[in-house]
């Protein structure tokens, strides 16, 4: 469905759509599509306070404030004024090295079994952590177990690509995660209970398909952190 509607008098360009479903038995469900490109993509439900959230804010004619991000539920976990979260479930990828480690230097470009992740990207930053299962407003939130993340507040040290735009796609904030070299450790502390420099060859050595949730370390942030805006 393509959306053409638009307010320029007023700057302002449809991003967003509530879709009402009703069956013939008196059921009603109502979701909240992004819209992209002008096409209305698949959208999530959403329940009554978030409807009542979503309208006080319009009514005032703004975004929500004080920089709180409204759940969503899908991949696309939250969005809010300058933030996005999602999620990028559990799945062996490729991981790479550019260190001074030469048993991480041999791991480069090798399948490693990464762990859910939770990304955030506020105001052009990007953090990560990791989960155990498919994450809610309730759920844990670990330590990325990485190198080049700060263990304490989540923060990823990017390559220089990531500054040269001024926008990046959740996607894009992704593949350049995963296709980037890890060089250094994180400013905090450890970020796997064994040891990144040992838990690495290890895994991959044995064939791994699960990243170990026993090496992983719980974090400081919570998602209550992240949904108010707070680091």
């Amino acid at each position: 469905m393509k959306v053409g509607d638009n307010y320029s008098e007023d700057n302002l360009a449809a991003d967003r759509a509530l879709i009402v479903y009703s069956s013939h038995m008196g059921k009603t469900l109502c979701t909240l599509n992004e819209i992209e490109d002008g096409v209305i993509q698949p959208g999530v439900p959403v329940d009554a306070s978030k409807l009542a959230e979503l309208f006080k804010a319009v009514g005032r004619g703004e975004q929500p404030k004080d920089g709180k991000m409204i759940w969503q539920s899908s991949n696309i976990l939250a969005r809010g004024p300058n933030a996005v979260m999602w999620y990028a479930p559990p799945a062996v990828r490729e991981i790479y090295f550019s260190c001074e480690n030469p048993r991480l230097m041999k791991c480069s470009g090798k399948n490693f079994p990464w762990p859910g992740l939770v990304f955030l990207v506020r105001s052009g930053k990007l953090f990560a952590f990791a989960v155990k299962s498919r994450p809610t407003p309730e759920t844990k939130l670990y330590r990325a177990p990485f190198w080049n993340i700060n263990s304490s507040t989540g923060a990823v040290c990017m390559p220089h690509q990531a500054n040269k735009k001024t926008e990046m796609t959740p996607e894009e904030w992704e593949q350049l995660f995963f296709r980037s070299a890890f060089s250094h450790p994180g400013f905090g502390e450890a970020c796997v209970r064994t040891g990144f420099a040992k838990l690495v060859p290890a895994l991959i050595r044995s064939g791994a398909e699960k990243f170990p949730g026993a090496e992983l370390i719980p974090s400081l942030v919570t998602m209550k952190h992240l949904l108010e805006g707070k680091r």
